[in-house]
């Protein structure tokens, strides 16, 4: 399950001084993948009269299944292989955006009237300085990825006609890969810096966030146990065919 997203900051309002972006929260981790499924693995052999063959019987029943599933396998040049694979580790969520910098205000526009003589007078204008703008708001980092699940275990049952065919019966048990990162949030732009003279400063560009880890793939855990029946009582035959 992958984590969810960080949220953006806010923008900075515009006024006398442009203010700051707000900050982007960093994005959630991932969930661990899950186990992947115990497996027990009956096998048996019998000869087939009508065809004049000996098959193998395979029955495997997962820890996450009710039912069985069977197989009827040719030994001469038939194999068949048990895999279990763990879950995907969840993927990291994405960090939050920086808010943009609020710009600054214009500087005021005044007006100076001056006499240059007794019969003319002229206008002066001149600005206030420019108000400085916000500066954008930080990326929020992404989340990490996270770790895939563990192999199951899997368990290999065999009759006295079974055990000779034990090498056509190939077992795996394989880690989940790990989840990536989340991406990391851009930085706010920074506010422009008001109108006036002189001109106000711009706003400083907030920084991006950092990509999240990659969860790690999980090294391939195999428990394989293997034992002969014995007893009757360890298989009905109605669970195998």
């Amino acid at each position: 399950m992958s984590g969810s997203n960080g949220t953006s900051g806010s923008d900075g309002s515009n006024g006398t001084f442009g203010a700051d972006g707000g900050h982007g929260s960093e994005g959630y981790n991932g969930y661990d993948g899950s186990q992947g499924p115990d497996l027990s693995v009956y096998l048996d052999a019998y000869y087939d009269s009508l065809l004049a063959q000996t098959l193998m019987k395979v029955a495997i029943k997962s820890s996450m299944r009710s039912k069985l599933k069977r197989y009827l396998i040719n030994p001469d040049g038939g194999a068949i292989t048990i895999r279990s694979i763990g879950g995907a580790g969840g993927d990291g969520g994405c960090g939050g955006d920086g808010g943009d910098g609020g710009d600054g205000a214009d500087g005021n526009r005044n007006v100076e009237r001056r006499k240059i003589n007794d019969s003319t007078w002229v206008e002066e204008v001149y600005y206030d300085p420019g108000e400085n703008g916000g500066d954008g708001g930080h990326a929020g980092d992404g989340g990490r990825g996270d770790n895939g699940g563990d192999g199951g275990n899997i368990f290999l049952l065999m009759t006295e006609a079974g055990l000779i065919y034990e090498s056509l019966v190939m077992d795996e048990s394989i880690g989940g890969p790990g989840g990536p990162g989340g991406r990391a949030g851009s930085g706010g732009d920074g506010g422009n810096g008001g109108d006036g003279d002189p001109d106000g400063r711009n706003g400083n560009d907030g920084w991006s966030g950092s990509d999240g880890n990659n969860g790690r793939l999980v090294t391939t855990v195999m428990f394989i146990r293997k034992r002969l029946w014995k007893y009757p009582g360890d298989c009905r035959n109605d669970e195998i065919i």
